[in-house]
């Protein structure tokens, strides 16, 4: 069967998927089959574009143009050796075509030889017809390579011939991110924007880079700009809660994300769990609880949002409530090291010692544990007398986090408790010496130091 060359490519696809469900015979000539595989390569259907090419040769093996659609294919489908094969065999012929650096510079770059695959692309570049394309080859070579400022030059390059290609832009700020170059990132969006004022990509990275900065007035008005293009941007509305988050403005975040569900039904529980926070930290406690319960709805397995709901309840004093809903936050995710702190405290309030110490421990357990974390359990100890314990307890903190200077304090109490007077002094002095900010620590946690005696009159009369 052959096929009208006026024939769109649409229906060419068809006549080849057509072919391979039903086994039958159809023909097509050689730019066709060029066709069919650069239609599943610019898709992604990296299989289809083997079985193509593998049909292809078997039907015209002398087409150079068309082996190397093929190599190409095989590329990207996984086959380099069969790739490699195509283009040893295409050497003698076709070793200086523009076409034929590319593709080899695909293989190249395919089995890890970057340097050699950027050379490749550079001595195509002056002859070969898609500099667009070369543009992002080389752009993604050069950061494998680690040199990001030449990746930029030419995404920047690609991204001014094409503005529209939402992928090379975000790639390019990603560049821009691994970089750390934020003034160069808002100087080439703000050049983008003059370019083409009305890309929503271009203003969202803008206000992105500006927030970086902390540049939150320019910030915003890039985030407006972006949802005036682009109302239904679910980013650009999170970035803007995220503004004015940082500026504590939460009756701002709350109406930005109320705005986002009003625009669009979102079964994501993301913007939900986001409004349980602003609300809590409103300390509007049925509003919180109400946007905790949506983000819990959407997904259940959402540990961060049972956490919000046990805060809230916890906060307010509904201690049991809290408890049920931290225990359901475990079960989501037993690793949530959020989850297992608050557990502790609710515990301990309802002086579930054993039960609090058993999660207690779980989070020094945790690889995300810290210096408050030991110091929490130092004091738990200490509070139900178990001094020897919680003395090896604060040893352990001060070689795992020796800038942890708090720890001192504590030791200071723990040696005054177990009568141990010139290392309690000892203690205390350092303490003052390396963090007098947190001299509070012993007026706060240790009321029974405050006893005027010759063991303690020193630190008496200091924290006066």
């Amino acid at each position: 069967m052959f096929l009208n060359p006026k024939e769109d490519r649409s229906d060419l696809i068809a006549r080849f998927e057509s072919m391979l469900k039903e086994g039958s015979a159809v023909f097509f000539d050689s730019s066709a089959w060029e066709d069919i595989i650069d239609y599943y390569l610019r898709n992604l259907q990296y299989e289809k574009a083997g079985i193509a090419a593998s049909m292809a040769l078997n039907t015209y093996s002398t087409s150079s143009s068309l082996s190397l659609a093929c190599a190409e294919a095989f590329i990207y489908d996984g086959n380099a050796e069969r790739a490699r094969q195509i283009l040893d065999s295409l050497a003698p012929l076709c070793a200086g075509d523009a076409d034929y650096l590319v593709t080899q510079g695909l293989y190249l770059s395919y089995t890890k030889q970057s340097k050699q695959a950027i050379e490749c692309y550079l001595a195509a570049y002056p002859e070969y017809d898609d500099r667009l394309r070369l543009d992002i080859l080389l752009g993604e070579e050069y950061a494998t390579t680690g040199n990001l400022s030449l990746a930029a030059k030419y995404l920047q390059r690609a991204v001014l011939a094409n503005p529209s290609d939402t992928d090379t832009i975000a790639r390019l700020a990603e560049i821009y991110s691994f970089g750390q170059d934020d003034v160069q990132a808002v100087r080439f969006f703000n050049r983008l924007i003059d370019a083409d004022p009305y890309n929503a990509d271009a203003w969202h990275n803008l206000g992105i880079f500006l927030s970086k900065q902390e540049k939150w007035d320019e910030a915003l008005r890039a985030y407006q700009y972006t949802l005036l293009l682009d109302p239904q941007r679910a980013m650009a509305y999170y970035d803007m809660a995220d503004v004015y988050e940082q500026r504590e403005q939460y009756d701002l975040v709350a109406r930005t994300l109320l705005e986002l569900l009003s625009v669009r039904h979102l079964e994501d529980p993301y913007p939900y769990l986001r409004l349980g926070e602003c609300y809590q930290a409103m300390d509007d406690f049925d509003r919180a609880c109400e946007y905790f319960l949506k983000a819990v709805h959407y997904d259940p397995q959402l540990s961060r949002g049972w956490y919000g709901l046990a805060a809230v309840h916890f906060d307010a004093g509904y201690k049991k409530q809290a408890l049920d809903y931290i225990r359901q936050g475990m079960a989501a995710d037993r690793y949530d090291i959020d989850c297992l702190r608050l557990a502790w405290e609710i515990e301990e309030s309802l002086e579930r010692y054993d039960d609090a110490l058993t999660h207690l421990q779980e989070v020094i357990d945790h690889p995300e544990s810290n210096a408050e974390d030991y110091l929490d359990l130092a004091y738990f100890l200490y509070q139900r007398g178990r001094l020897k314990e919680s003395l090896d307890t604060l040893k352990t903190t001060r070689t795992l986090f020796p800038e942890a200077h708090e720890v001192f304090y504590h030791l200071c109490a723990l040696y005054c408790a177990l009568g141990q007077r010139e290392r309690c002094l000892e203690m205390f002095e350092r303490a003052v010496r390396l963090a007098p900010e947190m001299i509070g620590v012993l007026r706060d946690n240790y009321p029974d130091l405050m006893q005027v005696d010759e063991t303690n009159k020193k630190i008496y009369l200091t924290q006066k």
